[in-house]
């Protein structure tokens, strides 16, 4: 799956380049401006360091919400999901009349979900620490792929997040707290991309410690 692959059904792409000292930079703005070369609006935001992925997705994110439309939100650089599955996100934020919607990689049957057993019970194991810790009826809550209304943005985004990986669950706790009306849809297809994932074990420990940080701030609210 490429970016390129349906990429005329997104009105705005907006790419984000956390400090990388490769490639990174001089690859995003090839695509940008063979997007742009096809007629669909695309743009480059560059952090001067390295700040990690929450980081990443809040900038995007605020930069994508100066724009006018209904709708945004932000998808794995892998896409793991196709653009297709972010357009039927879309559709059932329009139908459901909800203000959030967030794609969860549950194996159903008809459905094409494929990740390694240990990403997958490693990650059940993880959901079901912060649904206790953090008081969520959710099943997925680290799935790269949320949709919100323009509206939204800045409520949810405003500020910068405590954990680098978990930034997902204080999304939903801001959401949570302002009474956002959400929905978790069933994803028909999900793909791990990156053999090369820098998801490691040692990843997995440092987000434990900022499960229990982000419980500590949000436990009296």
């Amino acid at each position: 799956m490429h970016v390129l692959d349906h990429a005329e059904l997104i009105d705005c792409w907006v790419f984000v380049d956390d400090g990388s000292t490769d490639k990174t930079n001089q690859k995003l703005s090839e695509l940008v401006k063979t997007l742009n070369q096809m007629e669909v609006s695309a743009l480059l935001v560059s952090l001067p360091i390295n700040q990690g992925k929450a980081e990443a997705v809040r900038q995007g994110m605020l930069e994508i919400s100066k724009h006018n439309c209904d709708l945004c939100g932000f998808i794995d650089a892998d896409f793991s999901a196709p653009v297709t599955e972010f357009i039927r996100l879309c559709e059932v934020a329009t139908e459901k009349d909800v203000e959030m919607v967030f794609g969860s990689r549950v194996l159903l049957y008809g459905r094409d979900i494929q990740r390694s057993s240990v990403r997958h019970y490693a990650g059940r194991i993880a959901a079901t620490l912060i649904s206790i810790m953090l008081r969520f009826e959710i099943y997925d809550t680290q799935a790269g792929i949320k949709l919100f209304r323009i509206e939204c943005v800045n409520e949810l985004m405003g500020q910068p997040f405590l954990s680098r990986w978990l930034f997902d669950c204080e999304i939903f706790l801001r959401a949570k707290n302002k009474q956002l009306k959400m929905i978790e849809e069933p994803l028909n297809q999900w793909c791990n991309q990156s053999a090369d994932s820098k998801v490691n074990m040692m990843t997995y420990c440092k987000s434990l410690i900022d499960l229990y940080r982000i419980w500590w701030h949000w436990r009296s609210k």
